[in-house]
């Protein structure tokens, strides 16, 4: 099998305010997550998702639990991220 690499290398240190993330995934995961590392480019763009997501994700929004998680996948497929199909499959299981 042929091994890929990808095409923006992962930050070694994170801005500051990436810390808070970094911590709660090192004592849930054990290392920080490559997709955290990329997004460790834009931190701004970053807490923006990451604001929408948890607006899209709090109890009164609209969309059912079902139909969030087929969106999230779908756009996760749209942008070939293969971490976040995983990541967003696994709710629909």
């Amino acid at each position: 099998m042929k091994e890929t690499s990808a095409w923006v290398a992962p930050m070694e240190t994170l801005p500051v305010s990436l810390s808070p993330i970094a911590a709660m995934q090192k004592k849930h995961f054990g290392a920080v997550l490559n997709p955290t590392r990329w997004w460790g480019r834009m931190p701004r763009l970053f807490w923006l998702v990451a604001l929408f997501v948890g607006y899209l994700e709090r109890r009164k929004a609209r969309l059912t639990p079902v139909l969030r998680s087929l969106l999230m996948t779908r756009v996760s497929q749209i942008c070939h991220c293969a971490f976040c199909i995983d990541a967003n499959s696994l709710r629909l299981a």
